[in-house]
């Protein structure tokens, strides 16, 4: 973690106006030290997190200045330089100083003064701060005194890893030492006076955020960035800000009413790639690409399937050439002693009378069980005898009348014409022409399931373990990519489904309670779920408080409506952070079923499930704020939370409300 301070003077941002301040920034970041002095590790991500901030509020790239592991005259010379900048800008600019790095602080004739250490600096006591270090407090001078419209000055110092003992008191001290306000100065530090903190980057990390909230001004940008650091640091180091300036500073300020399209969405979280597999369970991320393989190695035997099926067609039609009677250049067609009908390569024996008997030898085609070539088992194969040999395609139908049952396998055969091993098939059971593929390892009965690709009519795409149907573990993908459930298959029908759980915990209940809740969820007798979900819930399982809450607060499936069993049950599960427990808990405090209205507790409960990433209770909470007039104990805006959802979420009615109130685009 670390120990920041933050200076800060007045800023103006309008988002709107057509003229705006002059906006210039100088990010330092010192990682790497001499040897008596540890060296960091986030500095360097630190201002490139602040850097992207900055851009996103109108600090022009080319106006941004980063310098990296800067020695003391480096670092002077870069505030030398940015201090001339904002002088020639007058009036007309806005300053942003950022450094990341070591600082501590020492006893000067008396006086406590804190230092950022330069990268060069081997210091090993604080007594040699005021010759190696750069001071704070000259800093502040430097840059106030250009008489710019604001000045920031934010220094991110004080890690525990300096290489003396001392903290608060005596000649020196790790942490540094609280700063009187300034006027115009906006003051704030990661960490109270004379504290330290590790090298995490969380203070970083959140303020980046909140700095590109609109409506949000200083003062809360620094509140929540302390709050969230706190909890991000379990209640240490608690981070904390002195506001000197005059009026309200906006990082970006609210556009409520302003032209439509005069400020641009925030960069969205991007949706997952189709059939990506990446965010699903490890055992189904090994099934799903095993089963990937061995579609691919099925591919492999369909081509050579179909290039055997060619041959075979050029030698049965050199075969249907032939008169009837006698084979010529060892192609014939005749029917065998068994039925089958047979156009191909033949060897041929001769008899002593002129009469001849043949077999099949080489490329050719049998059709069994019908008389046209038309319906029936067909094999198109390279043949010994009656032995298929390797490859081969074979199409099938029962009868003329059956015409559901045609399909075609392409890949590996046995020699009595069975398919087993890897290999394509297809069914044709609609009246457009639709059908299932699959593409899988064909085997025995007995043998286990192994890992395939089946495709239906419909578009829906089964990857997971397959036997003479969905047989295992699986996932099931929609037509284009996106997910449509997973979990464990038994003969074509789920028997757990996974995908609910998994997407709200991150995780996979082994639990005989776990197995239970999964089975639930695909029954479809709904008095017999009602009774899994409330014994469960009473077993304390999260999930199914959650669902029975659901139904209590709909009255749907089977259950009556009882809003006060709809409480007990969400209330529970918001306890254990499910944050759509959270969510639908504050919509009843909000209408006031069960209860009141209690538009706090709303609040709080829709903030729980935002901090939990359930974004929709950002934007919950935006609209009680414009919806409801109701003024948050933290201040924050409903613009503020509507683009904290619409940045983090990929659902894009979170964004719309701020196209449609806000004017973004």
């Amino acid at each position: 973690m670390k120990y920041w301070l933050t200076f800060i003077v007045s800023m103006f941002v309008v988002c709107v106006a057509p003229a705006q301040a002059q906006r210039y920034a100088l990010l330092i970041g010192n990682e790497a030290y001499p040897d008596n002095v540890p060296s960091l590790s986030e500095p360097h991500q630190d201002v490139e997190r602040i850097s992207s901030a900055l851009e996103k509020v109108g600090f022009a790239s080319g106006n941004i200045t980063v310098v990296r592991d800067a020695s003391q005259i480096d670092m002077r010379q870069a505030l030398s330089e940015f201090a001339g900048k904002l002088s020639a800008a007058g009036e007309d600019a806005v300053g942003f100083f950022y450094y990341s790095g070591h600082g501590a602080s020492a006893d000067v004739v008396g006086q406590r003064r804190n230092y950022l250490i330069p990268s060069d600096a081997d210091v090993t006591g604080a007594e040699q701060l005021p010759y190696f270090g750069v001071a704070l407090d000259s800093v502040i001078d430097g840059l106030s005194g250009t008489g710019a419209e604001a000045v920031f000055i934010v220094t991110d110092a004080c890690r525990n890893s300096l290489p003396w003992n001392k903290s608060v008191g005596g000649g020196g001290d790790k942490g540094m030492s609280r700063v009187e306000n300034r006027s115009d100065v906006f003051l704030a530090f990661a960490a109270l006076n004379g504290e330290t903190t590790q090298d995490d980057g969380v203070y970083s990390d959140v303020l980046a955020s909140y700095l590109t909230m609109p409506g949000l001004t200083a003062s809360q940008v620094f509140d929540n960035t302390s709050k969230d650091v706190r909890r991000e640091r379990g209640g240490r180091n608690q981070p904390y800000h002195r506001d000197g300036l005059e009026d309200h500073f906006y990082f970006m300020a609210s556009t409520e009413g302003a032209v439509a399209g005069s400020k641009r969405l925030p960069p969205r979280k991007p949706k997952p790639e189709p059939f990506d597999i990446s965010d699903l369970p490890p055992e189904i991320q090994e099934v799903v690409k095993q089963a990937r393989a061995n579609k691919a190695k099925a591919e492999n035997y369909a081509a050579q399937a179909d290039e055997v099926k060619e041959l075979a067609e050029v030698a049965a039609a050199k075969a249907r050439e032939v008169s009837t009677g006698k084979p010529v250049n060892n192609y014939a067609a005749y029917r065998s002693t068994g039925g089958d009908y047979y156009e191909g390569q033949v060897e041929v024996e001769w008899k002593p009378n002129g009469g001849w008997t043949a077999k099949s030898l080489g490329y050719g085609v049998i059709v069994r069980g019908g008389t046209d070539g038309r319906f029936g088992n067909k094999y198109y194969c390279y043949w010994v005898g009656n032995d298929c040999q390797n490859v081969a395609v074979r199409s099938f139908a029962r009868n003329e009348w059956n015409k559901s049952n045609l399909g075609q396998w392409r890949g590996q055969i046995s020699e009595s014409k069975l398919f087993r091993g890897f290999g394509h098939m297809t069914w044709l059971p609609e009246e457009d022409g639709s059908y299932h593929e699959a593409w899988y390892y064909a085997g025995e009965k007995e043998v286990e399931p192994t890992a395939g690709v089946w495709k239906r009519a419909d578009g829906l795409v089964y990857e997971g373990e397959i036997g003479t149907s969905w047989q295992g573990l699986g996932v099931v993908w929609h037509e284009d990519g996106s997910l449509r459930s997973l979990g464990k298959w038994h003969s074509g029908k789920m028997t757990e489904s996974w995908k609910f759980e998994w997407e709200r915990t991150g995780k996979i209940d082994k639990s005989n309670n776990g197995v239970r809740y999964r089975k639930a969820r695909v029954l479809t007798d709904q008095s017999e779920v009602n009774s899994e979900y409330k014994s469960l819930c009473r077993k304390k399982h999260v999930l199914s408080c959650f669902a029975i809450g659901r139904r209590y607060e709909l009255g749907t499936y089977g259950s009556e409506q009882d809003f006060d069993e709809a409480i007990k049950a969400y209330t529970f599960a918001c306890d254990n952070d499910d944050s759509y427990a959270c969510t639908n808990l504050g919509n009843m405090m909000r209408d006031g079923q069960g209860e009141d209205p209690n538009f706090e507790r709303a609040y709080a409960l829709y903030l729980k499930a935002c901090d939990l990433e359930q974004y929709g209770g950002c934007a919950n909470a935006g609209d009680l704020i414009r919806e409801k007039d109701f003024v948050p104990p933290d201040n924050q805006s409903a613009e503020a939370l509507y683009y904290r959802g619409c940045e983090n979420s990929t659902s894009d009615w979170i964004c719309d409300k701020l196209v449609e109130h806000y004017g973004y685009r």
